[in-house]
């Protein structure tokens, strides 16, 4: 009779300290960040395979990701998430370990595909996790959880610039000592006693209220999809634009760095105004100078006019990436955050995957411009759609 009092009768609220969630999000943001520039360049460069191959591999891992984003939030839910996150790490740990040196091809493919999976549910359990934390402002905490993986851009990518030159395996054991890190420091203040207990009895109450999600949840993940759809292109395609354009490499990844450290000055400042701004003004501001950004990139030249575009690019990421997964914590039910943030996750990998087939169909029938105009008429639409839901919710 008292372990099923102990199961009704909540106790008190588990969750996170915000300095272990911002830490770990900057080692796996480092980590993954050292994976991703290269991996297009490695295959196309020095595996001498295709871009249409590339390119088939790039969706394979975001397929993969968005695949392990679901099972991180049922997982999240339904288990111990401690015991996830350890053994999702290991796994993670353990194929870095093997890509660092067994990285020829099919390998290098298949273990990438497989970490992409693993990826996948890390974003999802890191993102669960911020949920549970009450003591500050979901905003902030989201805004500082965003600041702290942007930070994790800039470390890898200048870490990529400087060790690729020495060879790839350097590459791969740096990126393998970020996640070992996390490791770590998952080990020592990721456990929290009851906080499966408090996820069984979040689960039942919402079993209990048969609780539905509202219409401007799915906006929202609509709208996500439309972002990362058009965002993972400045990951890949525009890499092949700029260079078609006279532009370098150098020119290239100089972009993310400066991307990151604009992030990082810019989100130190928003987050001091976080909680007097409106989701709904956020997200919509932000959402609207991504489709601009695109329509500025069929014009842009130059590197100064890329640069500019890219920019524009960056404040609507600035305002919008953040608060999109805040806004859906606070409209979705309180009881499975783990489930909500993987369909964030999910919508987000999603994006990411079919960004680069559909970009390849468009340039190869027509070009750059239609694809960009395309892509920014996608982003408004779906702007569009959570503006009215949003209205209607008020």
């Amino acid at each position: 009779m008292e372990s099923t009092d102990s199961q009704l009768t909540p106790g008190p609220h588990v969750e996170l300290k915000s300095g272990a969630l911002y830490l770990g999000t900057l080692l796996q943001s480092s980590g993954a960040a050292m994976l991703w520039p290269i991996t297009t360049l490695y295959m196309h460069n020095q595996l001498h395979e295709s871009m249409s191959v590339a390119g088939v591999i790039l969706m394979l891992i975001s397929l993969a990701m968005m695949f392990g984003s679901y099972i991180g939030g049922y997982m999240f839910d339904h288990l111990n998430p401690f015991r996830v996150l350890m053994g999702t790490l290991t796994v993670a740990v353990g194929l870095l370990a093997g890509i660092s040196f067994w990285h020829t091809w099919p390998v290098f493919a298949l273990l990438m595909i497989v970490i992409g999976l693993a990826d996948g549910v890390l974003y999802t359990l890191m993102s669960s996790y911020a949920a549970t934390i009450t003591r500050i402002d979901t905003r902030k905490v989201f805004n500082m959880n965003y600041l702290a993986m942007n930070v994790g851009v800039v470390v890898g990518t200048l870490v990529v610039g400087t060790l690729f030159q020495h060879g790839v395996q350097m590459v791969f054991l740096a990126a393998l000592s970020m996640y070992v890190g996390l490791w770590l420091l998952a080990w020592r203040t990721f456990r929290l006693p009851g906080l499966k207990q408090q996820n069984v009895q979040e689960r039942t109450q919402v079993q209990q209220h048969s609780f539905r999600s509202g219409k401007l949840l799915y906006g929202l993940l609509g709208l996500t999809f439309a972002i990362y759809f058009g965002y993972i292109l400045w990951e890949s395609v525009v890499a092949t634009h700029m260079t078609d354009l006279g532009l370098s490499i150098r020119d290239y990844s100089s972009l993310w760095t400066i991307n990151g450290l604009v992030l990082i000055i810019g989100q130190t400042v928003l987050n001091r105004y976080a909680d007097r701004i409106k989701y709904r003004q956020s997200v919509l501001i932000g959402a609207a100078l991504f489709a601009l950004s695109f329509i500025c990139l069929t014009a842009a030249r130059t590197y100064p006019q890329i640069l500019g575009t890219f920019m524009i690019l960056t404040l609507g990421e600035m305002l919008a990436a953040p608060q999109i997964p805040a806004w859906v914590a606070s409209v979705s039910d309180p009881h499975a955050q783990g489930h909500a943030q993987g369909q964030v996750m999910m919508a987000t990998s999603f994006g990411r995957a079919l960004g680069p087939m559909f970009a390849g169909i468009v340039i190869d029938a027509t070009g750059y411009p239609l694809l960009f105009w395309l892509i920014a008429l996608i982003i408004a639409s779906f702007t569009l759609l959570v503006a009215g839901l949003a209205r209607r919710t008020r």
